[in-house]
């Protein structure tokens, strides 16, 4: 099993293509940092901005579902969790 199945998003979190999570909620946050949702946006070496648009998470974050480590972006990238927080 991955060790980081469940992991949350946040600002800065990696994915993939070797980017960024660049938007998370104005709200809700986690060890400091935005927690990022479906439609918050990525930077992408490889694609350019684009946006989380798979999340497995049915949990919402200010409206939107949470982005967990493994969801997918528009450009098919897949985001990793630092492991600082794990949804049950």
């Amino acid at each position: 099993m991955d060790e980081l199945q469940g992991s949350m998003i946040t600002v800065g979190c990696q994915h993939s293509h070797g980017g960024h999570v660049t938007t998370g909620s104005s709200e809700s946050l986690l060890d400091g940092k935005p927690i990022a949702r479906l439609h918050d946006m990525v930077d992408c070496p490889l694609h350019g901005p684009n946006s989380i648009s798979k999340v497995s998470s049915d949990m919402l974050i200010d409206g939107q579902p949470a982005a967990l480590h493994g969801d997918m972006t528009e450009c098919g990238a897949t985001l990793i969790g630092d492991g600082s927080a794990v949804v049950i």
